[in-house]
């Protein structure tokens, strides 16, 4: 049993190198995951993995003794070592963190501007999606009333959501940007998204998330910054 977890262990450290080049470059593999901790997702595990590589050194380089390591990794160093290659082989996605269209706030046409405002106010929420048939149409914000009552609009309590139809769909909004992702996009990549948005004039505000990050495809659900803080690791 020793040698049969010492043998997962080296496999599992090989298994670790070839994942850690796809992610840091092509290095040299004994030093594709030293490097890999450059990465401040990974930054955390440094120790532990050098911990491991000389472990595996030792287990590499020096000969078995009537068919046995002379050492046994602990069952810790091996778990340590599956948990990163996970990380690296399956990370999280936003689908992972997003909220489902279930849980959400939305509009159709037919709601009504002031109902769907005070449901805003109460949810503490800016912006929330406007559906037909589970297909994403617009977006409703605050930005869109603001927009809507500078140009005269008459905003009373029988106003619906078609009346506004002008300020609704996603590049008439001035300030903010929404953008479509897949739902297997990686927190990572939605990160940076989401930080190359923040440098525009119209700032990334909301990833609406389709199963291929089509437009026409069904809302599974959104993402804000403050759901990717803390999780890309």
């Amino acid at each position: 049993m020793s040698n049969e977890k010492t043998e997962l262990f080296l496999d599992t450290w090989r298994r670790l190198e070839t994942a850690a080049e796809r992610v840091v470059g092509s290095t040299g593999r004994t030093n594709a995951v030293m490097a890999l901790c450059r990465d401040p997702r990974f930054s955390a595990y440094r120790d532990e993995l050098d911990y491991c590589r000389e472990v595996r050194n030792l287990l590499s380089h020096q000969a078995k003794v009537d068919g046995e390591y002379a050492v046994y990794p602990s069952d810790a160093a091996l778990q340590l070592l599956q948990e990163v290659l996970r990380k690296l082989e399956a990370p999280p996605t936003v689908a992972d963190v997003m909220t489902p269209t279930a849980q959400l706030i939305t509009a159709s046409e037919d709601s009504r501007v002031t109902d769907i405002m005070r449901r805003m106010r109460d949810k503490g929420l800016t912006h929330i999606p406007l559906l037909k048939k589970e297909r994403v149409t617009g977006v409703f914000s605050v930005e869109t009333v603001f927009q809507a009552v500078l140009d005269g609009c008459c905003i009373g309590p029988d106003t619906a959501v078609r009346d506004l139809a002008d300020y609704l769909p996603l590049e008439k909004h001035m300030n903010h940007e929404y953008r479509f992702i897949s739902k297997g996009t990686t927190l990572q990549a939605a990160e940076n998204i989401f930080r190359k948005g923040a440098a525009r004039t119209r700032k990334l505000r909301l990833l609406l998330i389709t199963r291929d990050g089509r437009p026409d495809s069904p809302l599974l659900g959104v993402a804000v910054p403050l759901d990717l803080v803390g999780r890309t690791d």
